[in-house]
């Protein structure tokens, strides 16, 4: 038989394949009945008719969900830095010491402060050596989320690898003020506000020295949207102002900051 006739016949069938899937009807599935008495034991024996509105009320759709690994199977980025909210704002931080431990906490001589550098809220992290910064800095980014870029002093323990892994996986920038000029970080300025009420408030309330972290929670919490007349209110700063005073206060009403 000629060449020519062969390759005729197979694209016949091939073209009667195609057909023959094309006019197939679609398979049609019937659920099968579920045995409600046999979860009677996962759901501490409760009647059937709990267990069938228990179904009902939660999803049956998880086995349809297509996940695998491309790109547009994924429900999540795979990428850490697009999976947490971001803080839209430079955060300075500042290493603070004390000369005494504080107390009701492991031992901690230390704190860690960061500021943001637009809302000036400001929050405070005991520790017990500076080796602990990353585990402040990532205390402050699940808190706040991540800020934009970090702004930092020129020491080795906040420009450690384990800082720049943070760093790198959730795309923060990192500016370094120059050595020995200090003054050029930002959280310098204002721990010199911190401080001072700091100290006004432990003459004023007279506790012991060992109360320095207590207290310094209390002057970061409370003098974060105290007026200034270079500072901006924000409506998260009232919020913890209103409940820093006021701990019954309902969240739903937040009366109009002060001009």
């Amino acid at each position: 038989m000629p060449d020519n006739e062969v390759e005729t016949v197979e694209e016949e069938e091939d073209e009667t394949k195609e057909d023959i899937e094309a006019n197939t009807p679609p398979v049609e599935t019937k659920p099968k009945p579920i045995d409600y008495s046999k979860y009677r034991r996962q759901f501490l024996h409760v009647p059937i008719e709990k267990i069938k509105r228990t179904f009902a009320a939660t999803t049956q759709n998880a086995a349809s969900v297509v996940c695998g690994p491309k790109a547009n199977q994924t429900l999540k980025s795979p990428n850490p830095a697009l999976n947490i909210r971001r803080r839209k704002e430079a955060v300075a931080t500042d290493s603070l010491f004390a000369d005494v431990p504080s107390v009701d906490t492991p031992g901690y001589t230390g704190a860690q402060i960061f500021v943001g550098r637009t809302s000036l809220l400001t929050d405070c992290y005991g520790f017990c050596s500076v080796s602990e910064f990353p585990n402040t800095l990532l205390d402050n980014i699940r808190e706040r989320g991540a800020m934009d870029t970090l702004i930092s002093d020129h020491a080795n323990y906040e420009m450690s690898a384990r800082v720049k892994d943070i760093l790198w996986s959730l795309m923060i920038g990192h500016w370094k003020s120059e050595p020995y000029y200090r003054n050029q970080n930002f959280a310098e300025h204002r721990w010199g506000h911190i401080k001072a009420n700091l100290e006004w408030l432990m003459a004023f309330l007279d506790v012991n020295p060992d109360c320095w972290l207590l207290a310094l929670n209390y002057a970061c919490s409370v003098g974060r949207p105290v007026h200034h007349p270079m500072e901006a209110w924000s409506l998260q700063s009232f919020r913890l102002l209103l409940k820093a005073l006021w701990p019954s206060h309902s969240p739903g009403h937040v009366p109009s900051a002060p001009a």
